[in-house]
């Protein structure tokens, strides 16, 4: 395996085969799962918690799951009179 650079495999971007054909087969048959998933949310004879779940799968295309951050900071605390003559240093 070549270090350092990418050799061979499929180009940037480019869906791999079953991915094409999944896509393919939707098409073919006219169908929409994200259409689905909206339909099933906004249908008020279907049970409640099968909604909710639709409606918890449609909000990640609008709003991605947020990743928890590692923050390493250092702060330099001052008491409050060393604040007061830092300010009036200036």
């Amino acid at each position: 395996m070549a270090t350092g650079f990418k050799s061979g495999g499929r180009a940037k971007n480019t869906p791999n085969k079953k991915t094409t054909e999944v896509q393919q087969l939707l098409e073919s048959l006219n169908c929409n799962p994200i259409e689905g998933m909206a339909r099933i949310a906004e249908n008020i004879e279907i049970d409640i918690s099968i909604r909710l779940n639709a409606y918890k799968e449609l909000a990640q295309y609008m709003f991605p799951k947020r990743r928890a951050v590692d923050l390493n900071a250092s702060v330099n605390v001052l008491s409050h009179e060393e604040a007061l003559s830092y300010l009036e240093s200036e």
